[in-house]
């Protein structure tokens, strides 16, 4: 039993107290939370109660008395002399820290008396030196308030600090007394954890508006040479009727370009600023725009898209620029995980009561990331930035809708959930 201990031990993380974590770093935490306790359900607990019933079996066979009473007593004894060696420890570092902050604020303290001391004994020097008779009103009063400033001042910073660390010391206090032999509330921690916070999206907001303008700027360009080319294309259509060397070649080119033009116009949904009230968005017309969109890339991954009947024959009323990302984003993920799959890799889409449905049958999502799933940030692709679920759910749910996840179909081993009232159901 010491061994398994010392293995449970050598397994144990303790968290840093007073300490701020990142957010990547609090889902670790988080994710290690689960794992431990996991581990102790599933491998230290039954692991101890087999060992307990080995040694008693042996026990048993070999004819040997064991004196349960006096294995539990000494197994007991054991560990409360190792728990209050451990208790003891850090009473003993709890009182260090104490005296170090009690000498720390009683140097503080005097060192802040002194130097108004010094100041006070200075600028009564100053007065007995100078000749006041020789001055004027005007310069005696400004040097009255010079030195009445300088105290002031002096006074007032050294003040300030003390009263910052009567409160937090005062604060610290409180929650030792209230904590009920429990960790006290870390209020530095927890500010800390707030300010990392902020940081992290201030930089993710910096970058998300850097990659729009130059969305924005690129869209621009390649619409002015859009239209430059179709003019062009068009020049060479009617050199072409008088040529037949060059016709063939203005039909490959225009064919080609014709095909470009239309994956073109799949963007054109997206683009908010062109819809001025919310449209009806049937399910058929997703489908085709799923389709339409990533045909390339499910023949090349080998991804059946399915359709069922309830889908086809819902709709919504919303805006193109907020339903459509949702499904490029949800497909485009389901994509990248089932190229990790083995068997048939199936894409549905379908509705139910709460709204429209996007499964798939590749790897199911960890247990420990279901929480993490829509965070800011957080990301299993390689190469991932953590943004397009984000996006997506804070999107729908500035239309009155939301993402989650859901129970999976029979067959799919995963299921999101695009959750809506404004979805209705064609009979």
């Amino acid at each position: 039993m010491g061994r398994l201990q010392e293995l449970r031990e050598s397994y144990a993380v303790k968290r840093p107290g007073g300490v701020g974590l990142t957010k990547a770093l609090r889902r670790d935490w988080d994710a290690y939370l689960v794992e431990i306790a996991r581990i102790e359900a599933e491998v230290f607990n039954p692991l101890g109660e087999e060992i307990a019933s080995t040694v008693g079996e042996v026990a048993a066979d070999a004819k040997l008395y064991v004196d349960q009473r006096r294995r539990l007593e000494d197994r007991l004894r054991t560990l409360g002399e190792q728990r209050q060696k451990e208790l003891q420890e850090a009473a003993t570092q709890a009182r260090a820290v104490a005296t170090d902050t009690r000498a720390a604020v009683f140097e503080v303290t005097q060192n802040a008396i002194f130097a108004l001391n010094g100041t006070i004994k200075r600028i009564e020097a100053d007065v007995n030196r100078c000749n006041l008779d020789a001055l004027s009103p005007r310069d005696i009063d400004g040097l009255r308030k010079e030195w009445e400033s300088e105290l002031n001042s002096l006074e007032s910073k050294h003040r300030e600090a003390l009263v910052a660390a009567r409160d937090m010391l005062s604060s610290l206090s409180e929650n030792l007394r209230t904590s009920q032999m429990e960790p006290p509330a870390e209020l530095v921690e927890a500010l800390e954890e707030r300010m990392l916070a902020l940081e992290e999206q201030g930089d993710a907001d910096f970058e998300m508006v850097q990659l729009g303008l130059a969305v924005a700027i690129i869209n621009h360009e390649f619409a002015a040479a859009i239209r430059n080319v179709r003019r062009s294309i068009q020049e060479l259509g009617h050199i072409s009727q008088r040529s037949e060397a060059i016709r063939p070649l203005y039909h490959a080119i225009h064919e080609n370009f014709q095909h470009l033009d239309g994956h073109l116009n799949l963007f054109t949904p997206l683009q908010r600023r062109l819809y001025r009230k919310p449209l009806r968005i049937e399910g058929k017309s997703i489908r085709n725009y799923v389709k339409d969109l990533f045909a390339s890339r499910l023949e090349r991954h080998s991804v059946q898209l399915r359709c069922g009947e309830a889908f086809e024959k819902s709709y919504v009323e919303c805006y193109p620029s907020t339903i459509y990302p949702v499904f490029i984003n949800l497909i485009d993920n389901a994509i990248y995980w089932l190229g990790t799959a083995k068997g048939a890799r199936i894409i549905l889409l379908d509705a139910n009561a709460d709204g429209f449905l996007v499964a798939n049958s590749g790897p199911p999502v960890a247990e420990r990331d279901v929480e993490s799933l829509f965070e800011r940030g957080f990301t299993r692709k390689q190469g991932g930035r953590g943004l397009g679920l984000f996006i997506s759910r804070r999107a729908l749910q500035e239309e009155k809708m939301d993402l989650g996840l859901a129970r999976p179909p029979s067959g799919y081993n995963v299921a999101f959930q695009i959750i809506s009232p404004s979805i209705r159901h064609e009979p």
